[in-house]
């Protein structure tokens, strides 16, 4: 299922017009396409009661901007702000949250870049089959 998620949040972005690098620092840095995202699994837990389990599936986003100011980067938050509520297409997901913001300056390339990571906590319910399965 996290799988279908991370899915997700790629066509979600990917339709926001935003291009999409599994690892953007192996591809040459002339060569990126400004303004793009990387999508990271972070971190994953598992949370047990009753037969039934939440997974929290939290989602790092890195957004960079061909600007070295903040207005880009912003409207790409705010973007993908609000395209969240499409997350509840997929039936296990319970909630979505953005838990986190943070603007940095990113200077890799000599000039100075505004470079974002937002983390997003997206939570999945499922419940365990009687051979100790899941079923989600």
């Amino acid at each position: 299922m996290i799988i279908d998620v991370k899915t997700k949040f790629y066509n979600i972005i990917k339709d926001l017009g935003y291009t999409i690098y599994d690892n953007p620092y192996t591809i040459d840095g002339k060569r990126r396409h400004l303004p793009y995202c990387q999508i990271r699994t972070n971190n994953i837990k598992r949370t047990m009661f009753q037969q039934n389990f939440i997974n929290a599936v939290e989602f790092k986003v890195d957004m960079w901007s061909k600007y070295s100011g903040e207005k880009e980067i912003l409207e790409m938050e705010k973007k993908i702000a609000e395209s969240l509520e499409k997350f509840y297409e997929l039936d296990p997901v319970v909630f979505v949250t953005e838990k986190s913001f943070k603007i940095l300056d990113d200077k890799s390339t000599g000039a100075v870049m505004k470079h974002a990571i937002a983390v997003y906590d997206i939570a999945l319910e499922g419940k365990e089959t009687n051979d100790g399965n899941t079923n989600n």
